[in-house]
């Protein structure tokens, strides 16, 4: 659409932090460009994030504050948030912003902030179970709220029903593509080796990595018939390939890598998925129709993928172990019952698959773009 069209909205999408935010934001932004608009606000740390390079959009940066609870670091926050507030002015004022959209995370904060401040609509997108402190902070006054996953039945977080509505998470234009080409569903696997996936993300998490190369040495799992029959590809991280690989037991079918650029290629392939869960990377397993062993991050910001996890896990799509260890038990009993009970394999993918929600992004867009339509 023609920037300069007066009657098209101009919609700011604010989006840093990490690819759990970004990743959603860039999705919404390509869906939109055939509606409206769009530029792109980011977080200065975020410049060099690869897909930004390929935007056909304006893509601004700015300096957000943390979110800061220590009161003594109050007045740096309060300053440097001036400063961010400033720069949103900017482009506001240069792009003739006519609404936002906040993906979460504080990078979204000032510019949220800004657009509470000057009466611009403003939407939120909460790609967790648990909703995050900016989206807590603004839902009661944003006109849209967009959920990954229906909030944790233990939050006291309830925004407003008609204004909220269950969307799933945006992903990767190219992933949706593949899935509606119909490249997402499972091949035959009574044949063949069964091939298990394990993403720890580009850089790797040491805690799955550790895990699994321990489940590898296990007498139970070496001896096991099974497991003669299955082909790992493990994302340890770029800078743990080398240390791992001369680890490895001789024999060991794994494929161990960092950085991988078409991870649909990998999901398409896989059998069975072990990650963390990110809103991200459950988003895109729901979409192939993949059994999940989750590990959740144990830290994670008000235990966000603990009920990330445990969402999925009510719906029988996962496996859950929730552990600060090493010690590669339960992830042998777990993957066990998945390569030895197919119809258990078979059930936890339709229920994945029926979580799915292929077209968040021009849901998402279509849905605010006829709200603003009421403006006009």
């Amino acid at each position: 659409m023609n920037p300069d069209n007066t009657t098209a909205p101009r919609i700011l999408i604010i989006a840093g932090g990490t690819g759990g935010h970004i990743v959603p934001g860039m999705a919404v932004a390509f869906a939109m460009q055939s509606r409206s608009s769009v530029v792109f606000l980011s977080a200065e740390r975020n410049r060099d994030f690869a897909d930004f390079q390929n935007a056909n959009w304006p893509m601004e940066y700015y300096h957000p504050p943390r979110i800061q609870m220590r009161f003594w670091l109050w007045p740096r926050f309060f300053w440097q948030l001036a400063r961010a507030l400033l720069t949103v002015r900017t482009v506001v004022r240069r792009y003739a912003i006519t609404a936002c959209i906040g993906m979460g995370g504080y990078s979204s904060l000032p510019a949220l902030l800004y657009a509470r401040l000057t009466g611009i609509p403003y939407y939120l997108c909460e790609q967790n179970a648990v909703a995050g402190r900016v989206t807590r902070l603004f839902a009661h006054r944003a006109r849209g709220l967009f959920l990954g996953f229906p909030l944790d039945a233990n939050s006291s977080f309830r925004p407003h029903p008609d204004r909220t509505q269950i969307s799933g998470n945006p992903l990767k234009p190219v992933l949706a593509q593949r899935i509606k080409d119909g490249s997402n569903s499972r091949r035959d696997s009574k044949a063949r080796a069964l091939s298990i996936l394990v993403l720890g993300g580009s850089q790797g998490a040491k805690q799955i990595n550790e895990m699994c190369l321990e489940l590898f040495g296990l007498p139970d799992y070496t001896a096991a018939a099974w497991s003669k029959h299955l082909h790992w590809d493990l994302q340890c991280g770029a800078g743990h390939v080398a240390d791992l690989q001369g680890r490895l037991l001789p024999g060991t079918n794994c494929n161990l890598f960092g950085y991988h650029p078409d991870i649909s290629d990998l999901l398409t392939k896989a059998d069975i998925l072990i990650a963390r869960s990110g809103a991200g990377v459950l988003g895109e397993a729901c979409a192939f129709g993949l059994p999940m062993i989750l590990i959740p991050y144990p830290w994670s910001q008000d235990g966000h993928q603990q009920a990330n996890a445990h969402y999925l896990e009510s719906q029988k799509a996962a496996l859950v172990i929730d552990s600060t260890d090493t010690n590669p038990q339960a992830l042998l009993g777990f993957l066990q019952r998945l390569v030895t009970e197919p119809e258990l394999r078979s059930t936890m993918a339709k229920n994945a698959g029926l979580l799915a929600r292929p077209n968040a992004a021009s849901d998402i867009s279509a849905a605010i773009c006829q709200d603003l339509a009421h403006d006009r």
